[in-house]
């Protein structure tokens, strides 16, 4: 458990099942309204996340290898749709 200042422990960060995201292993995305996005200094965060894409996109890093982009945290409806 960390106990630093603004520790996370014990909330749901919100996560996607793993999965193809692009990147060389499954990994598991944040989904929308985590609180692991945009919290994370960036002192010692690498300039690119684990697929590439540069860090950091919003105000700060996000928590994790992988920085969330528009595209990423788009939720998907599916509409069945009949045809006559």
């Amino acid at each position: 458990m960390l106990a630093g200042t603004g520790s996370l422990n014990g909330i749901d960060p919100l996560l996607t099942a793993p999965g193809d995201c692009s990147g060389s292993t499954q990994m598991r995305m944040l989904k929308p309204g985590s609180p692991a996005a945009d919290v994370a200094l960036g002192s010692e965060a690498p300039f690119t996340d684990q697929r590439g894409v540069s860090r950091p996109l919003g105000n700060d890093y996000e928590i994790g290898a992988v920085e969330v982009t528009e595209s990423d945290n788009v939720y998907k409806v599916y509409i069945p749709v009949t045809i006559k």
